[in-house]
């Protein structure tokens, strides 16, 4: 039997659990724990808990990960110090303030679950203390080989001198379109099983190259391709959040947009070739226009509507620190190749169109006509902290005046595509401009780099 006594318990706990829900404490607007470890997504909600307090737990693979404390819309994001990166100490309570700056770093060895913990009783000076969580005991995981009559190991020594593996078996080894598993001793940088399955179809296609490890990773690709083929994209950054209608190939699981850099790398690669089509709308999508009220700089021919290539933000924000853009050549050569040519005609003459207006503005803007180099970040690699020395972090300038070997084949890539398009519509001077510029830019690239 149940007591009056603990019904009133009852109830006083859920009165009180209800007003801290209706309650959005001091900050009185949401925010979120955004960094490298959820794609600076807003699943991470920091939720009151009553006496100014904010909590939100979030799991964490191995990794140095940048975060910081932000709104929705990034209209405010905390950070620990405005002038420079901080990483943080588990477990120290840390004065927030309440501007933008540099992001923050919080080193994880092992996975493991974080709380995140904002004291705002004072709102106009939050403390921040991140806390790693007791591990919660859980059986191990059963081989998801066993059983399987074939299985394909691969090895290999790493650097610290360890012996890993990568294991891959048929589910049935005698349907005709396969399901595979596939695991790996390696510690994942995200916090998610160590082994996967997946499957062929028949409108993928397949290999049966006599290597079990290559089919399944074959398979694994389509599989993947699939995946990230959407009909709506969506970034907290845009739309105030809302999707966005588009069949195109968002970026992966955590980053839920179009970039321009991913999806061209991956339409040369292939992707042009077995979805041409969404690849072409993915394309679009990464193009704009001048916004209404903006003019034209006179100082740049052909801009008149200013239609070119978007961007993606690098380590150091966004162009011209970097200027990888023109990447999108790599993925709309590709694509040209494949769509049928009523499509093609199409898209050749806005690819042009959009390649002459980057190519003219980013002549202007990041070309040093002492050496004939394009300056900008460089390519493949856009995690400053990842893959330049560590004092680049912190001197920016150092890093947009400077010039790549990567960023400058891209630019290359542009301009010989974009002289090949203009031949093809008659437009003999252009075609004679970007070739000129193209050997030019070829030279420099073999003489300096």
């Amino acid at each position: 039997m149940i007591s009056s006594r603990w019904l009133l318990g009852a109830a006083f706990f859920a009165h009180a659990a209800a007003a801290v829900a209706a309650d959005p404490g001091p900050l009185r607007q949401e925010f979120f724990v955004r960094g490298g470890f959820n794609g600076w997504g807003t699943e991470h909600q920091l939720q009151y808990k009553g006496d100014g307090v904010y909590q939100a737990e979030v799991l964490i693979g191995p990794g140095n990960h940048g975060f910081k404390i932000g709104s929705r819309d990034w209209s405010q994001e905390w950070v620990l110090d405005s002038g420079k990166s901080v990483r943080v100490q588990p477990d120290q309570a840390l004065r927030l303030e309440t501007q933008a700056g540099p992001e923050d770093y919080l080193f994880v060895r092992s996975t493991g679950t974080y709380r995140f913990t904002v004291d705002a009783r004072n709102p106009a000076a939050p403390l921040l203390r991140v806390t790693r969580l007791a591990p919660v005991a859980a059986a191990s995981d059963a081989d998801p080989h066993a059983g399987r009559a074939r299985v394909a190991t691969l090895a290999w020594p790493t650097w610290d001198g360890k012996q890993e593996q990568a294991r891959f078996s048929l589910v049935d080894p005698e349907a005709e379109l396969r399901s595979y598993t596939h695991s790996t001793t390696l510690a994942l940088r995200d916090p998610v099983p160590r082994h996967a399955t997946y499957s062929e179809t028949a409108d993928r296609p397949y290999t049966r190259s006599g290597n079990l490890a290559f089919d399944a990773l074959f398979a694994l690709a389509g599989s993947e391709m699939a995946q990230d083929a959407v009909s709506a994209i969506r970034d907290g950054n845009y739309n105030g959040g809302a999707t966005i209608p588009c069949d195109c190939f968002e970026t992966g699981e955590k980053w839920h947009y179009v970039w321009t850099r991913d999806l061209s790398y991956a339409a040369d690669l292939g992707l042009a070739l077995l979805d041409p089509a969404r690849v072409r709308n993915s394309l679009d999508f990464k193009l704009a226009a001048y916004r209404k009220g903006v003019t034209k700089a006179p100082q740049v021919p052909g801009t008149d509507d200013g239609l070119q290539i978007v961007q993606d933000t690098g380590s150091g924000g966004s162009w011209p620190v970097s200027t990888d853009r023109v990447t999108w050549a790599f993925a709309a050569e590709e694509t040209l190749r494949t769509l049928p040519p009523a499509e093609r005609t199409a898209f050749a003459a806005r690819a042009l169109q959009a390649l002459a207006n980057t190519i003219e503005i980013d002549r202007v803007a990041a070309f040093d006509p002492q050496d004939g180099l394009y300056t900008g970040e460089q390519s493949f690699l856009d995690w400053r902290d990842q893959s330049y020395a560590s004092w680049i972090v912190d001197d920016l300038a150092s890093m947009s005046s400077a010039k790549a070997v990567s960023t400058n084949a891209t630019h290359y890539q542009a301009l010989t595509l974009a002289a090949k398009l203009a031949r093809e519509q008659k437009d003999t001077a252009r075609a004679a401009r970007y070739d000129a510029w193209a050997a030019e830019l070829k030279q420099a690239i073999n003489r300096k780099l």
